[in-house]
């Protein structure tokens, strides 16, 4: 599977390139797998519904039917927590929470700090109404550092508003959507009670695809891979400067050097073809017969002529000898003497 990072045009003018390296390599390039379906959708109707009823809740609270609000109010809850993809989920909540916190006002004080305390966590602190009573304004709980271990190009929304991998927000349960790629590929609520690293349960991408490749860098001339990359076999591939493509060869999570390569290179031959050896005997083989038989014959040639015999009685001899090879009494040897 290749990664082009550059342009579609780009691409398209390096395909030579791209084709000529896939052949000397026997592979087929192929391009990134299909992501996961589209995400959770957004619900416009659903949005409008859960205004009428805070609206209707709102009503039925200021004219102290306390059971239709309530009613308006469990229903708005239930609805956000069945479909949690809605972006201002967590502000309808805090909406309802402060209404259903009004109620309490008047039917159980005690709870209504509590339910104060959730609709501050997912909205912040409001500012105080006209006529709301000091003791109403409840102290802020101190902030909690929270961290996340996400994929980097993953958006995270805490309460509608986008968040890094390390930030703060007060205690209590929160509304959160994560984004990849333009789609929203997980919402629900999370409770947060303590500072430290939060794991979110997102789901896995589809190996081979842009969600799984998505964070690929080239950083310093070298390819930086994400260690939660699950695709087998794949290749990463750039224009280079100087003319061809620079390109990388990777398993899961490891890549090999950027290499450049040019259309020509690694290229099958296209000479014109060769002769295919004839049929029969080799013919250095041939030749190699040729020779022992010549030597075999002039050995025979040269021993008849006695080229090998030694030299018969009576016949001359002459011995040569060189400079310090006289006998030990400094005469000479008698066979020099003999035959000198």
């Amino acid at each position: 599977m290749l990664i082009w990072l550059g342009t579609s045009a780009a691409q398209a003018s390096h395909e030579p390139e791209l084709d000529s390296w896939a052949r000397a390599r026997w592979v087929e390039l192929e391009p990134p797998a299909t992501d996961a379906p589209a995400g959770l959708p957004y619900d416009d109707a659903l949005a409008q519904r859960l205004e009428e009823l805070l609206d209707q809740a709102r009503l039925a609270a200021s004219s102290l039917d306390d059971a239709t609000a309530s009613e308006r109010l469990r229903a708005i809850e239930q609805s956000l927590r069945e479909h949690p993809a809605l972006p201002q989920a967590a502000w309808l909540l805090a909406e309802a929470l402060q209404i259903e916190a009004s109620i309490a006002g008047r039917t159980a004080p005690d709870d209504r700090p509590q339910l104060l305390a959730r609709a501050r966590a997912l909205e912040g602190q409001r500012a105080t109404a006209f006529g709301e009573p000091a003791e109403a304004r409840a102290p802020s709980a101190p902030l909690l550092s929270v961290s996340l271990s996400t994929r980097a190009s993953d958006q995270i929304y805490f309460d509608g508003n986008r968040v890094g991998r390390r930030f703060e927000l007060l205690p209590g349960e929160h509304h959160v959507r994560v984004v990849r790629r333009g789609r929203v590929v997980w919402a629900g609520w999370v409770p947060v009670e303590k500072a430290g690293a939060l794991a979110l349960p997102l789901p896995a991408p589809v190996a081979c695809s842009l969600d799984d490749l998505g964070d690929v860098r080239v950083s310093g001339g070298k390819v930086s891979v994400p260690a939660h990359v699950g695709c087998a076999r794949w290749a990463v591939a750039r224009p280079a400067a100087s003319g061809g493509i620079e390109i990388a060869s990777c398993r899961g999570s490891w890549c090999g050097p950027l290499m450049p390569w040019r259309r020509h290179d690694g290229a099958i031959y296209s000479g014109p073809p060769q002769p295919p050896p004839e049929p029969g005997f080799p013919a250095w083989a041939s030749w190699a017969l040729v020779g022992v038989g010549a030597a075999v014959l002039t050995t025979g040639v040269l021993w008849q002529a006695g080229a090998f015999d030694e030299p018969g009685r009576g016949s001359t001899r002459f011995e040569l000898w060189g400079p310090g090879q006289r006998s030990t009494s400094g005469a000479l040897s008698p066979s020099a003497r003999g035959r000198r």
